[in-house]
């Protein structure tokens, strides 16, 4: 059969699988008709990059010109991702970008990625661009410079990611964080480095729409309680299988709190939590009897005691491939669990490489000579 036979949509599934994006390009200059199909693939995704007093241009790996901005604007009508990142305040590049966002078709756009390390009052004007798009699915800023306030465009009901992160040494107050989600039903959000004006606001957004929530991560949040925040998660979040929670305010969790995460939230197949006071050696025997579907579990805490009594049920670790122990007191006793886990066939060992992986005695002495943070055992 001749190709030129085939159908526009056997052809757009074919085309739709070329990694290859030269293949892609060439295959728009075989004839007008594959220009037609493969055009909207081309532009799909674009990418502006500004450093200082230069901006590149990327569309699906291939640099292009700004200088030939009046001959390929028309095609920004065809972008649904864009990938921006700012590291320079020229004005004259920065209007240069504006002329870009302009022209593309935002209630069309499903994914936004915004990477800043210019002063906010100049970035803003990139955000608010993003306020008209309507069906955004994500949204993600990573924003390096210190900030008085953000603000967020308001989200429609099709946002499923967002991720806000401010990778500075102070905590970002969101202007209309209640305001901006009120109609969002996520999927998974990620924030670090964030100050809530009220302390119920992201626990509101958990309890009033966390039902179809899979995965949270935050890190160095402020105006964030611990315990209300377990709580809410624990109550509302069932198809939750991801939870990574870093040092939040008053980072101290109680026994109750922490463990009626693991009883409610069945499919959990990650959990982190980092410089998180209270847990203790209850926790991990919790996830031990209870966690079936665990696969990581990160802990860094400074109540953490393990004894042999404390693991002669690890029936659920079965699915195990990652465990990493921090701040846990008494090493000396960690020989049951080391040699309990040594038989799970999916738990795969990870250290120094003078250190004999098949030797138990070599764990209590690597930690008692503290040659490493962790205890890894990583797929």
């Amino acid at each position: 059969m001749c190709i030129y036979t085939l159908s526009n949509e056997v052809l757009l599934l074919i085309f739709d699988i070329l990694y290859d994006q030269k293949s892609l390009a060439d295959c728009s200059r075989v004839c007008r008709s594959w220009y037609t199909l493969t055009t909207p693939l081309i532009w799909n995704q674009i990418e502006i990059e500004m450093v200082e007093t230069m901006m590149t241009i990327t569309v699906d790996c291939n640099a292009i010109k700004f200088s030939k901005f009046h001959e390929w604007k028309s095609l920004l009508e065809f972008t649904r991702d864009v990938d921006i990142k700012i590291y320079g305040d020229d004005p004259q590049e920065i209007s240069n970008v504006d002329s870009i966002l302009k022209c593309l078709p935002m209630d069309e756009l499903k994914h936004v990625r915004i990477l800043s390390e210019i002063p906010y009052l100049s970035i803003y004007r990139t955000i608010e661009f993003f306020f008209g798009a309507n069906n955004l699915i994500s949204f993600n800023l990573f924003y390096l410079m210190e900030s008085p306030r953000i603000t967020l465009p308001t989200f429609s009901r099709s946002l499923q990611y967002l991720r806000i992160r401010h990778i500075y040494s102070t905590y970002t107050p969101i202007d209309n964080f209640k305001s901006a989600l009120a109609n969002v039903v996520p999927r998974a959000i990620d924030f670090g480095y964030i100050r809530f004006d009220n302390s119920s606001d992201l626990c509101s957004l958990i309890n009033d729409r966390g039902q179809h929530l899979q995965s949270i991560h935050l890190t160095q949040c402020r105006n964030c309680p611990i315990d209300d925040l377990i709580d809410a998660i624990s109550n509302s979040c069932p198809k939750l299988s991801s939870i990574s929670i870093t040092a939040l305010d008053s980072s101290r969790t109680n026994r109750r709190t922490i463990c009626q995460l693991i009883d409610k939230c069945t499919r959990l197949t990650k959990i982190s939590f980092y410089d998180i006071g209270g847990i203790d050696d209850y926790f991990l025997r919790s996830c031990a009897s209870k966690a079936y579907n665990l696969q990581e579990l990160r802990i860094s805490s400074d109540n953490l005691a393990i004894t042999g009594d404390d693991v002669n049920d690890i029936s659920a670790f079965i699915n195990l491939q990652c465990l990493e122990l921090e701040g846990v007191r008494q090493w000396s006793k960690t020989t049951t669990l080391l040699e309990r886990l040594s038989e799970q066939q999916n738990l795969q060992y990870h250290i120094y490489p003078s250190i004999n992986p098949n030797t138990i005695s070599c764990w209590t002495d690597m930690y008692s000579m503290q040659l490493s943070k962790y205890l890894g055992l990583i797929n």
